[in-house]
């Protein structure tokens, strides 16, 4: 059995861990809310990304295909605003659950949404992370709500 000390140095590094992740997560959802690319992109690391979108059938995409797809999204949706519903992890490794509403600019192939519809997906990323504080990989899934 745990000594309760060591119960108080767990819990301790389990929040530190969850303020750790949640910063991360906030910098990239306010980079999105803002509509600054540039900022998202910046969470990511220049080399050796892996980004795969279940949901856009995307896979194992590096920076610059990340950079050209995050490009797309932009172009075919308005007011993105991502809101988080929880994020659980460790310092390099988290679970992120989302909601992302957008108004569709244009139809959308493959969704049931359709040009100047809202639209809310219910999203979960796996993300890893390095010790400079960028994202190194991450898988998306995501469940259009209505």
């Amino acid at each position: 059995m745990c000594s309760e000390s060591h119960d108080v140095e767990f819990l301790s590094k389990l929040e530190s861990a969850h303020e750790h992740m949640t910063g991360h997560i906030n910098r990239y959802v306010n980079a999105w809310n803002r509509g600054d690319i540039a900022a998202a992109m910046d969470t990511f690391v220049e080399t050796d990304l892996d980004y795969t979108d279940h949901g856009a059938m995307r896979y194992h995409m590096d920076k610059p295909s990340l950079r050209a797809f995050f490009g797309e999204l932009l172009q075919a949706c308005g007011n993105i605003k991502i809101k988080t519903i929880m994020v659980k992890g460790a310092h390099d490794f988290c679970v992120w659950e989302s909601e992302t509403e957008f108004i569709a600019k244009m139809e959308i192939p493959g969704t049931p949404v359709r040009k100047g519809e809202k639209a809310l997906l219910h999203c979960a990323s796996l993300m890893w992370w390095n010790m400079d504080r960028k994202i190194t990989k991450e898988v998306d899934y995501a469940v259009w709500r209505r």
